[in-house]
């Protein structure tokens, strides 16, 4: 049902609510296109003083879509949707989007009255100030009139701000993005959307992580016994337990459970050989991630000795792994009919990032010896790909032309140098071409294209999402970070961003682009990988000759992620603040505006991002029903008006207006009165145009009529 936006021309949303936001709350705007991760956003209303919302108003807070032709369209919570859909409970069974880009919580201080620190504070995720429990020696909190104060004045701020949280899952084509806003309905007639309030949020759809057996996976063995008969050099164990542990790299499973009720594949049983007279034997069950319980097929027939020996449960916790209970003995008479019961044990599995993993754990026949085969463990393995239905595309046999091109350079194992903060990007093309069975070069599906990933040069296996974040799209926030170019070597420069990163395929190719940053310290030579149809073609072969020749789809093509250490550090004396008179055409109840410039004092670098939203961080009553409030800005190039709101006051402010410069205000208004009064400074972290940050204090001076930095 599409929601067109209607409002009263005598009514304005600023003057009933204080602040109409919608923000992501969980690290990334970012998530796989599964339908089962999520972004967990939080849309926040609070009215002015005087006003209210209830629950009435309340419950009509949703999130919603511009539709092409520009009404709005409330987001369904339909999860059979392929597009984006939310959830209004979390599900714990999975994590966010792995995210280098962190941001700590904001930290603040209240002051005394000659400026010093008094206790240390810390933002809370819906937006309040509370005791920082981190608090070094010397800032712990101590009763006192100031501290009182302001525990007061946030207890009745929180009263009045209220948040409600949804989650937001997507099953859209990777690549693809929404931007969401929030809308609420004052009554019948009057429909608010955030636009009006210059708050949005866009999210990303990433592809499906592809992972392989045994380069993306973790399994090992442990031996709980192991018995051996008078011959032990025979390798004829008479009983023995062995528990196989297998978890993806990286992340945990989450859940699992057989694929099918299907007897054949749940569970299996090995004999030492098929003759009538075989007692010996090897009977497998396996126990799901979260529970000891093994769970056997209980179709087998196992004879009279053998049942009451049978492990039960597997010995320790297996939260986040699949463990495979296998258990050797000599009284498990043969059973013809239970032949076709040797495997595979067919299993699902759903990781912490909603990957859907489909197993099939069986006996290891590439061994030696009957025992081996009967006391070893191998697994396939495949990954749920989102298929891509808008693009269609011939199939391909054979791959012919596979690159990897840092910096899209021809060179083998370019370095790519970049700041390891996990803000700065690098990128790296894959070139890739394909032929069909006629030998004639065939363009890749979008869905194809998007199984091909980054994977570590030396070992062909998936990287690590702590240490890596790699994506096939810029966010906007992405952008406001300059790439150190290949030209450079050793040393940063000041060099604007390289603005054309489409790779030149080989004659008839394609190129996609990925967009890498880290936090690692040490150098990765990073490959790429494609895995369809059960096939893999790869980057990895290092006996074929560097570029992007293949050799049965094989390659010898590399990249070097090197990471930089960020190595100078600009504090409030390497910074510029000025302040200028912004009084133009204010509004009513607002006397006067300062505008504070922040700039660092440096020809090579320059402000180009800050973590934190835009916020009134403290306000002052200075009698005479008048009070001093002051706000900073975010540093994001993408506002330059921003409608400043407190009490019953609402006044535009320009900023964002020169490159390499941070805005903060001093307004001074009319006021109620002493309504949540604080003395708090804030400490502001900048970011540069290599993605470093650096720390600064903005304080309040002259009961707020000033704006300082230490």
């Amino acid at each position: 049902m599409k929601n067109t936006t209607i409002k009263k021309t005598a009514d304005d949303p600023s003057l009933w609510l204080k602040e109409f936001d919608i923000e992501v709350s969980s690290g990334s705007e970012r998530v796989y296109n599964n339908g089962r991760q999520q972004i967990k956003i939080s849309l926040i209303v609070e009215p002015r003083s005087g006003q209210e919302v209830t629950d009435a108003q309340f419950s009509t807070l949703m999130p919603v879509y511009r539709d092409n032709d520009g009404s709005f369209v409330t987001l369904p919570q339909d999860h059979s949707a392929d597009g984006w859909f939310y959830s209004v409970e979390e599900d714990l069974n999975y994590d966010y989007f792995p995210s280098t880009a962190s941001v700590e919580p904001m930290k603040g201080a209240l002051l005394n009255a000659d400026g010093s620190q008094n206790t240390l504070l810390v933002m809370t995720p819906q937006g309040h100030w509370k005791l920082d429990e981190q608090s070094p020696p010397g800032h712990r909190p101590q009763s006192n009139p100031v501290l009182e104060k302001f525990l007061d004045a946030q207890n009745r701020i929180s009263a009045a701000r209220r948040v409600k949280t949804f989650y937001i899952h997507t099953k859209a084509r990777a690549g693809t993005t929404v931007t969401l806003y929030a809308r609420i309905e004052k009554d019948a007639e009057t429909i608010y959307t955030s636009d009006e309030a210059e708050s949005e949020i866009k999210l990303y759809s990433e592809p499906t992580r592809q992972l392989i057996f045994p380069e993306d996976y973790d399994l090992s063995k442990k031996i709980i016994s192991e018995s051996l008969s008078a011959t032990p050099s025979e390798r004829d164990p008479e009983r023995f337990i062995y528990e196989f542990s297998l978890k993806p790299k990286y992340i945990d499973f989450s859940s699992a459970k057989y694929e099918s009720n299907a007897s054949e594949s749940r569970g299996m049983i090995k004999w030492q050989d098929h003759s009538n007279s075989q007692p010996r034997a090897t009977h497998v069950g396996v126990a799901f991630p979260g529970s000891r319980n093994v769970n056997y097929n209980d179709t087998l027939t196992l004879g009279g000795q053998f049942p009451p020996r049978k492990v039960k449960q597997i010995s320790d916790d297996n939260t986040g792994k699949i463990v495979v209970l296998m258990q050797g003995d000599n009284q498990i008479p043969y059973h013809s009919a239970d032949y076709d019961k040797q495997g595979p044990m067919k299993i699902q599995a759903l990781d912490r990032f909603g990957t859907q993993h489909t197993l099939a754990i069986r006996f290891d026949e590439s061994q030696d010896s009957a025992f081996d085969k009967r006391s070893n463990l191998t697994v396939e393995s495949r990954t749920e790909s989102h298929v891509d239905t808008h693009t269609a595309a011939e199939e391909f046999v054979s791959i012919t032309h596979f690159q990897v091109k840092g910096l899209n350079s021809n060179t083998h194992k370019q370095s790519c140098r970049l700041y390891n903060n996990g803000w700065q990007q690098t990128y790296i093309n894959v070139v890739i071409t394909a032929t069909n069975e006629r030998n004639e070069q065939v363009e890749l599906s979008d869905g194809i294209l998007n199984k091909i990933q980054l994977v570590d040069y030396d070992t062909g296996a998936d990287l690590s999402p702590s240490a890596y974040t790699i994506t096939r799209t810029q966010s906007e926030i992405d952008k406001l970070f300059h790439i150190i170019p290949a030209s450079v070597i050793a040393k940063e420069t000041t060099e604007a961003p390289i603005n054309d990163q489409a790779a030149t395929p080989a004659q008839g190719g394609q190129s996609i682009t990925f967009w890498v940053r880290t936090k690692a310290v040490t150098n990765k030579t990073i490959a790429a990988r494609l895995v369809h149809d059960g096939v893999t073609y790869h980057t990895y072969q290092r006996d074929v000759a560097p570029g992007g020749e293949t050799r049965s789809g094989n390659s010898n093509s590399a990249a070097e992620i090197s990471p930089l250490e960020q190595n100078y550090h600009y504090t409030a004396k390497n910074f510029i603040l000025t302040r200028t008179n912004a009084s133009d055409d204010l509004r009513s109840d607002i006397i006067d505006i300062d505008l504070y410039k922040l700039k660092i004092n440096s020809a090579e670098h320059h402000i180009t991002s800050s973590d934190y939203e835009p916020a009134v961080w403290m306000f002052d009553y200075i009698a005479g029903k008048k009070a001093n409030s002051l706000a900073y800005f975010r540093r994001n190039n993408t506002s330059t008006t921003v409608t400043l709101y407190y009490h019953l006051n609402y006044q535009p402010i320009a900023v964002n207006r020169t490159v390499g410069e941070a805005n903060a205000v001093r307004v001074k208004s009319n006021s109620l009165g002493p309504d949540g009064e604080s003395y708090v400074g804030v400490l502001m972290v900048y970011r540069d145009q290599y993605g470093n940050g650096h720390n600064v204090w903005l304080n309040p001076a002259s009961e707020a009529n000033l704006i300082t930095i230490s």
